[in-house]
């Protein structure tokens, strides 16, 4: 056999290499397909710079309160009076580096911008991880349709960056179980405690992953009498898995904290360890992993990369039985589809889990995928770097596309938030909070925008949560109200405390009602008290009202 289909074709012997050991990591395996895959990465953080605002759930939650953080950096700022800042968290880089950089420009700009590097960043580590364990980068295309998934989609901002950390600590995990360096464990140990200061659950996976990548990468890496061999290998694993220790003991000192504080936070008696069966999570796979576009487009693309991804795994299976070896790895797949399956949607009193490790099971996936023999490799990975290519570009094309409609759907809420005078309290009443480019409840937190324009007060703050950097202080925090509206637009009462502490009212009109007059949008929202409230802006379906004068009732 050849020295090439030894070392199968899907790189072949004459191999593109870059120059610049960097460049060698992040290139696929031609310039073109380099310039194509890295394109669709770049297309995808470009976008986000396309709407006003952004289809990412919480996402405004975090940058207004890195706009208050970046505020409050002055002592006799006022915002200091009634909010606290605590970074000795596991959920608030984000925070922080969005309110560092809103020294120099908006803090939503800041935050499209690492929004923006967490999923570039994301991509290029992938190519890497996949040179360091000597699998062919090409199907680092076939997880690009991933890129922008659930997480982001539910605007979990520091889970989305720590995702970033985790691969970028397993490149360093993976050399250092090939060839032990003292450099490898420094980084692993850096980057683990970046990953432990921005989210909890994006360390946990961290760890899970580091230890399903381990025992093959390490394995393959040895050599000699077995005692020595598994000696050397546990050696080796000790040395690139301990450092993860440092990340993972500062996030069980947060959690000792802060459960301390309010040990029901943890916990939610009604749904913890709740969760769909595991045949509905396989069924649905593609809509829990991303479930973005309205019309679904993004499953499309997203379904294809995993079913040519199996059929990439039919052909090695059909190569090893005729006798062309090649080790994939298996347990990072086993891993990330394991979680997925078998983790709750509520786990210690946190919502929305299982569905953030569908990207995880497709990010393993990719490292199941086979390096084919020649004879093989000559005929299909031709194809596969086509498909994957184009799957990539595809759903990076889309995406854009999407943000393209989301922004005629919703500028007109952000001109309405723009006509908010500075220093009031806003809250929003949002009827049918998916738009028809991204559905689930994107729009739901738009009273937050004001805060992250202006560093205003805006209801149903995540202030409340101790997990998050910026907190209420004791006492400052407005007497929650029995009946929400941030959720159900129909229970808003304009009488009862909560409403009356904020005194402006963000609208999103029902569709039916986008032509109907501000007096009759007022009549819809403040019933009785529809002559005391002032119209401040209209755009279209949105509207903003000032409240002040409607009076209290003394419910809550």
């Amino acid at each position: 056999m050849t020295a090439a289909a030894k070392a199968g074709a899907n790189e072949p012997a004459a191999a593109w290499r870059p120059r610049g050991a960097l460049a060698r990591h992040l290139a696929l395996d031609t310039p073109t397909a380099t310039a194509v895959y890295w394109l669709a990465l770049v297309g995808y953080a470009l976008a986000l710079f396309i709407p006003d605002l952004l289809p990412m759930v919480d996402y405004p939650q975090h940058v207004a309160m890195a706009e208050m953080a970046h505020q409050m950096a002055d002592p006799a700022h006022p915002l200091n009076e009634s909010f606290s800042l605590n970074y000795f968290t596991y959920n608030g880089l984000f925070q922080w580096l969005v309110a560092q950089m809103a020294a120099v420009m908006p803090a939503e700009t800041a935050g499209r911008i690492v929004v923006g590097l967490s999923i570039v960043g994301l991509g290029g580590a992938t190519v890497a991880l996949l040179r360091t364990v000597e699998r062919p980068p090409i199907y680092a295309a076939f997880f690009v349709p991933a890129l922008f998934a659930s997480p982001l989609a539910w605007g979990f901002t520091n889970y989305a960056l720590s995702i970033f950390f985790g691969v970028m600590a397993l490149v360093f995990i993976c050399r250092t179980l090939k060839r032990p360096q003292w450099q490898g464990p420094v980084v692993v140990a850096i980057i683990g405690m970046l990953s432990g200061f921005t989210h909890v659950l994006g360390t946990l996976l961290l760890c899970v992953l580091g230890v399903a990548f381990a025992p093959e990468v390490v394995w393959r890496a040895t050599e000699g009498p077995p005692r020595r061999r598994l000696l050397s290998a546990l050696g080796r694993m000790v040395l690139a898995l301990a450092p993860l220790l440092l990340g993972s003991a500062y996030c069980i000192a947060v959690y000792l904290e802060q459960y301390s504080w309010n040990p029901a936070v943890y916990s939610d008696p009604t749904m913890e360890g709740t969760g769909p069966g595991l045949l509905h999570r396989l069924v649905w796979f593609t809509a829990y992993a991303t479930g973005l576009h309205y019309d679904a487009t993004d499953q499309v693309f997203l379904g294809l990369a995993i079913l040519t991804g199996f059929f990439a795994v039919g052909l090695g299976f059909y190569a090893r039985r005729r006798g062309a070896a090649d080790r994939p790895l298996v347990l990072p797949f086993v891993a990330g589809l394991g979680i997925y399956l078998f983790i709750p949607m509520v786990f210690i009193g946190t919502h929305i889990i299982f569905p953030r490790f569908g990207q995880t099971a497709v990010f393993g996936l990719i490292f199941l995928l086979p390096r084919l023999p020649t004879e093989l490799g000559e005929v299909w990975h031709p194809r596969l770097r086509k498909v994957g290519l184009s799957l990539a570009a595809l759903a990076s094309l889309n995406f854009a596309i999407h943000m393209q409609r989301f922004a005629a759907e919703t500028d007109g809420l952000s001109r309405v938030i723009d006509a908010v005078p500075q220093g009031r309290r806003v809250t929003a009443v949002i009827h049918q909070p998916s738009t028809y480019a991204f559905r689930g409840g994107v729009l739901i937190h738009a009273a937050a925008y004001h805060g992250a324009r202006t560093g205003g007060e805006y209801a149903f703050n995540f202030a409340r949560y101790a997990s998050v950097p910026l907190n209420f202080r004791s006492g400052t925090q407005p007497a929650w109200p029995q009946k929400g509206w941030e959720f159900f637009p129909e229970d808003y009462n304009p009488r009862c405390g909560y409403a009356r502490y904020y005194d402006v009212v963000i609208l999103r009109a029902p569709e039916d009602m986008v032509d109907a007059s501000d007096a009759e949008l007022a009549r819809m929202v403040f019933g009785e008290d529809a002559g005391i409230v002032k119209p401040l802006a209209r755009d279209g379906r949105y509207a903003a009202f000032d409240t002040e004068g409607i009076p209290a009732d003394g419910t809550y």
